[in-house]
């Protein structure tokens, strides 16, 4: 939920569990006069100081210098962020750098969205967008290496197979059973010789 009463999906280091850290970036863009999005999320336990630790920053792509950097609200609320950029910053390659460095038990997690401009880099829709946002979660919940190429590779395929078979392309009712033939054969006791 939005601070502005919208309910929308936002990208967030939370689904598995919020000891676990991680970085998100985009990939470079152009800086447009005005960027903002929405942020909730917390940075430390709330009777305590702000450890800081989780951020968003707009990173300058050829310096990796931070032109902006804004913490989670301390809410389960997105709040709207709203960066604003003088005349002779527009159009540099900046990216947008997401990072989970909290790896307290609670109140560690951050989201993320709803980018106005859009960013082509964080608006996922198709069915393989989907299959990335799974992996995008994943990365910055700390998952790396061969199981994001699984799960990127896996979901698009897995859609394509119930695809085909709502067509009639394929038929996954005689894989289905083939399967549990040879399970059943797997599984069966070998036959006892008989003793002499």
């Amino acid at each position: 939920q939005c601070a502005d009463g919208v309910s929308v999906r936002l990208m967030s280091s939370h689904p598995r569990g919020e000891k676990l850290t991680g970085r998100l970036r985009s990939r470079p863009f152009k800086l447009p006069a005005r960027l903002s999005f929405f942020l909730c999320g917390h940075h430390g336990y709330p009777d305590q100081p702000a450890n800081q630790l989780n951020r968003v920053r707009l990173v300058d792509a050829r310096t990796g210098r931070a032109l902006r950097t804004v913490y989670p609200p301390r809410h389960d609320t997105a709040r709207q962020i709203t960066w604003e950029f003088a005349a002779g910053e527009r159009g540099r390659e900046v990216l947008l750098e997401v990072v989970d460095a909290d790896t307290a038990g609670a109140y560690a997690w951050l989201a993320v969205g709803r980018f106005a401009p859009a960013l082509p880099e964080l608006e996922l829709k198709t069915d393989t967008d989907i299959s990335r946002r799974l992996a995008t979660g994943s990365e910055l919940a700390g998952l790396s290496g061969v199981w994001l190429v699984l799960i990127q590779w896996l979901a698009p395929l897995a859609v394509l197979v119930v695809f085909l078979n709502a067509v009639g392309l394929i038929d996954l009712s005689i894989a289905v059973d083939a399967d549990a033939q040879a399970l059943e054969a797997e599984i069966a006791p070998a036959p006892v010789e008989a003793q002499e």
